[in-house]
């Protein structure tokens, strides 16, 4: 008897490679993982909020042990399930309390992950405790300035001197990267275009923006004198024609919530009226009922009985 598999719901937060792969979100994500390869390269890793657990077994390939911990139970069930590795462990776990013993990993991959944690002062605190003297945290938040407004799984985010601030009061060197979203276009022959690849690309930058304009921040932190540098890493994700259809369906959802609320309106309006003409026509025969009880009250004046006689 085969047990049954957990699924994680879409809550378009987490991401979740069988619903998001092949979208913006998707490429964000393996971006920030495949950008740390070379780091990671035999060391012992801690992928803190490590979600569905794609990005820890993209870790796994070249670190010497990953420890994935996410809050969420079914998470963790999940990442077993589907990307679980030899050298990967999964646990449940809080950001403010990791289930690690003192200075046991080498490195912290802490991405999009300090936004939704209420006490980031100890999350903090948790990280330094779990490094091994020397260590290295990989930190990435948005940048609150440029970042969809109304995200209600986010606590708090983060400005970039605002965060620089903070990691720097727990350690005394930090190398700031920066993460962007562009449209893209490539040229290149139909293999290219057809499979999934991992490889060099010749690459203009044609739109060039300022920091405060970065829509994340992707911050290298120690003790130590940091050496290590991230090698830029870009990924293609969701071709404009899958936009296109998103935003086609987007509108028409919003056109039909638009004709739905006019529907409401008219429905609404409509009821009113038909209220106010209740109202009116009670008025009307009150005022009616009252006029005729006054005129029956009237008697005849002396010189109407003179006229009359």
């Amino acid at each position: 008897m085969t047990s049954k598999r957990t699924k994680l719901p879409n809550d378009y937060e987490r991401m979740i490679p069988e619903y998001h792969k092949g979208t913006e979100v998707y490429g964000e994500h393996v971006a920030r993982y495949a950008a740390v390869d070379d780091i990671v390269k035999g060391k012992t890793v801690l992928d803190i909020a490590c979600g569905s657990g794609y990005g820890t077994k993209m870790i796994a390939k070249n670190a010497k042990k990953v420890t994935g911990v996410d809050v969420l139970e079914d998470s963790i069930k999940y990442a077993r399930e589907n990307y679980n590795n030899k050298n990967i462990d999964y646990f449940v776990g809080d950001a403010e309390k990791l289930p690690l013993k003192d200075r046991s990993v080498d490195v912290v991959v802490s991405f999009e992950t300090i936004e939704h944690v209420k006490g980031y002062i100890k999350f903090m605190e948790e990280i330094k405790r779990v490094l091994k003297e020397g260590g290295l945290l990989i930190l990435s938040t948005p940048n609150e300035l440029e970042f969809a407004e109304g995200n209600h799984f986010h606590l708090h985010e983060f400005e970039h001197d605002e965060l620089l601030k903070l990691v720097k009061k727990y350690f005394k060197n930090v190398t700031p990267y920066y993460q962007a979203t562009w449209i893209s276009s490539l040229v290149g022959d139909q293999k290219l275009m057809s499979g999934e690849w991992d490889g060099s690309l010749r690459v203009s930058q044609t739109a060039p923006i300022s920091p405060e304009k970065i829509l994340y921040f992707y911050f290298l932190c120690s003790d130590r004198e940091i050496a290590e540098t991230i090698e830029s890493h870009g990924v293609l994700g969701e071709h404009w024609s899958e936009r296109k259809k998103v935003e086609a369906e987007s509108k028409q959802l919003l056109t039909d919530q638009h004709v739905r609320n006019l529907e409401a309106i008219i429905t609404s309006l409509k009821a009113e009226l038909s209220h106010a003409k209740d109202e009116l026509a009670s008025i009307k025969k009150s005022r009616t009922y009252k006029l005729a009880k006054k005129v029956s009250k009237i008697k005849p004046s002396s010189a109407n009985r003179s006229i009359k006689k």
